[in-house]
């Protein structure tokens, strides 16, 4: 018999991140938001995102949710409620490509507080762009080996309010452009000529 082994999807090629306007059209600033990139259900635990960006009070910066619910549902009505209470609150709903992009160029910070992930590939296309990240400690988000204070507890609202504080007094100034996707940024073990020749091995 042979042994069962893990391997991992590899960081997909994303598209440049060619539309400034869309930032301006949805009142973001290149550097001044929080991305987080997931479908709106409760697992995913936006509201947990959002009660703590409001706890951390920090000026200047935007939460932009990007995703859509599949289906109608009690918690999409409840993160629906919560965007529209708070103006620095933004649903983008789902984008794709070139839009997608953008808003990963133009992020801060990338936050995925979900107690139930698979692979998580919007951390593989976060850690492409070169974003620091703020995630929740569960088995998925670990594999990718980031420093322990990437994570708070799922659940946790005032451990994710203080990493947010934290990273954002540390991040450089507002910018005027976007950034661009480097997969040499990524961990080798994701990047498709690993995958390819564990797949192979």
């Amino acid at each position: 018999w042979r042994k069962a082994i893990a391997i991992p999807n590899g960081v997909p090629a994303m598209h440049p991140p060619g539309l400034p306007g869309l930032l301006d059209d949805l009142g973001l600033v290149a550097g001044r938001y929080l991305l987080n990139v997931a479908r709106i259900v409760p697992e995913k635990r936006q509201l947990d995102l959002i009660r703590a960006f409001e706890k951390a009070h920090i000026p200047g910066w935007k939460l932009v949710l990007v995703g859509s619910a599949m289906h109608a549902s009690g918690y999409a009505e409840e993160v629906e409620r919560a965007v529209a209470a708070n103006p620095d609150v933004v649903a983008a709903g789902h984008r794709s490509g070139q839009a997608l992009a953008s808003l990963f160029g133009g992020a801060g910070i990338f936050c995925l507080p979900s107690d139930l992930e698979g692979l998580p590939i919007s951390i593989l296309e976060a850690l492409s762009f070169g974003l620091p990240c703020v995630l929740s400690d569960i088995p998925a988000n670990r594999e990718f080996g980031l420093p322990d204070d990437t994570y708070h507890a799922v659940g946790d609202i005032g451990a994710l309010a203080q990493r947010l504080q934290r990273l954002t007094a540390q991040a450089p100034e507002p910018r005027s452009t976007l950034n661009h996707s480097q997969t040499d940024r990524i961990p080798t073990q994701f990047h498709w000529e690993s995958v390819a020749s564990a797949t192979m091995g």
